[in-house]
């Protein structure tokens, strides 16, 4: 990634510079992969990459506050992939559609705080009203501190629940803090934590860390920088990992996934690399460097997923009876495996 790290000190000051993460002039890119039931007619794979990018234009103003307007760019790529006879993927085609949607979300950012209007269209904590803002980051906070968000996460166990945040009680624990450099400019990155109510929400994964970068936004765990779902294909299980970000001149600030657009259209997805196996009620995944192992089930959505070095594991015991397909990647390559429970 295009960040250079100046100093790797806890306890530091907020950036001097104030670097705007709502600004005109950023786009965000974005990939992930539906594995299974395409969520659109126009991803016709078996397996598809589905490319798209975010972007500010123009601003609107409510009760007095100018907000900024997050919108979808106009296209989208998709590179699709056959089933092949090996349990392989075989490129099929790469084909740029329009994006329909015409969702537009308003944001503003104050004193190193960074706010979405909720508007309504979406699932949001109890007592959260349109019209009412969501604290998504507060980039004056340094090692040991706290704060409040309305933070948006991918996954709730196995259930549809679609959830935007838990303001009520979504606590963003800063573990570290360093600072960066972005665009020629200083500034903060941090490392925190999501914790939330263990009464409330018995069943949630709290130990998951986030790292948020000023100018950029939230660069792990697939995370868009604002919202998290998907509402141009009303899907809530895709994994969603930066790609890129660019400056109003085209110019990349920031290497996520990295992926160039040339890349995905060449060759094959090997079945050959790497190993994935079943036994014993778990599914274990070993390639080269971190693994990324993922569980779909018959219908093609995620119930599962497991990141680790080298090896990572999915424990399934609790999973209703029935077919699940698991994808391993990591650098090594690919390999699918079909399972019955």
């Amino acid at each position: 990634m295009m960040l250079t790290i100046l100093m790797m000190v806890s306890g530091i000051a907020a950036s001097a510079a104030n670097v705007a993460t709502v600004r005109e002039d950023r786009m965000w890119e974005y990939v992930y992969e539906e594995y299974g039931r395409p969520s659109s007619q126009d991803f016709d794979g078996d397996l598809n990459y589905v490319m798209f990018r975010m972007r500010f234009d123009g601003t609107e103003e409510r009760k007095g506050k100018v907000y900024h307007r997050l919108v979808y760019d106009d296209s989208i790529t998709v590179w699709s992939y056959d089933n092949a006879d090996d349990c392989g993927f075989e490129f099929k085609s790469i084909r740029t559609i329009p994006n329909k949607i015409t969702s537009v979300y308003l944001m503003r950012e104050e004193d190193s705080k960074v706010y979405l209007l909720y508007d309504g269209s979406y699932e949001a904590e109890e007592g959260i009203e349109p019209g009412d803002e969501l604290l998504i980051y507060d980039f004056n906070c340094m090692e040991g501190d706290s704060y409040l968000t309305d933070f948006c996460m991918h996954y709730w166990e196995y259930s549809p629940l679609w959830c935007h945040g838990f303001a009520a009680g979504a606590g963003m624990n800063i573990k570290s803090s360093q600072t960066v450099e972005v665009e020629g400019e200083n500034a903060l990155m941090q490392t925190g934590r999501i914790t939330v109510d263990s009464n409330k929400y018995p069943d949630f994964e709290k130990d998951i860390d986030y790292v948020m970068v000023e100018g950029i936004g939230s660069v792990t765990h697939g995370c868009l920088p604002f919202i998290t779902f998907d509402l141009r294909t009303a899907t809530r299980y895709f994994d969603y990992n930066l790609n890129r970000v660019y400056n109003d001149k085209g110019e990349i600030i920031y290497r996520g996934e990295d992926i160039d657009t040339t890349t995905l259209s060449i060759g094959r997805i090997a079945a050959d690399v790497g190993s994935l196996s079943f036994a014993n009620g778990t599914v274990k995944a070993v390639g080269a460097a971190e693994v990324n192992l993922t569980l779909y089930d018959i219908n093609g959505s995620r119930v599962a997923t497991g990141n680790a070095t080298e090896s990572a594991e999915i424990d399934t015991e609790g999973l209703p009876h029935g077919v699940y397909i698991a994808i391993c990647k990591s650098q090594s390559g690919m390999k699918t495996l079909r399972i019955i429970l």
